[in-house]
C-alpha cells in the first residue's frame, strides 16, 4: 500500500487533495473499502488506474 500511497501523493494538487484522489480512485474501481483492506487484485487494479495502464 505504500507504493499506491506514493503514486497518489505525486498527483496531489491544490484542487486534488490526497483524500479526494483516493475517493475518486475507489469510485473508479467500484469499491467502498479502505485501501488497507484491498485484496491483491484490487491493489493491482488501483496501480493500473493510477499509472494509466488500463486492461
Amino acid at each position: 500500500m505504500k507504493y499506491i500511497d506514493a503514486l497518489i501523493s505525486r498527483r496531489v494538487t491544490a484542487d486534488w487533495t490526497k483524500e479526494r484522489l483516493y475517493e475518486k480512485l475507489k469510485e473508479t474501481m467500484g469499491v467502498d473499502k479502505e485501501p488497507s483492506e484491498w485484496t491483491v487484485e484490487e491493489a493491482s487494479k488501483a496501480i493500473s488506474i493510477i499509472t494509466g495502464r488500463f486492461e
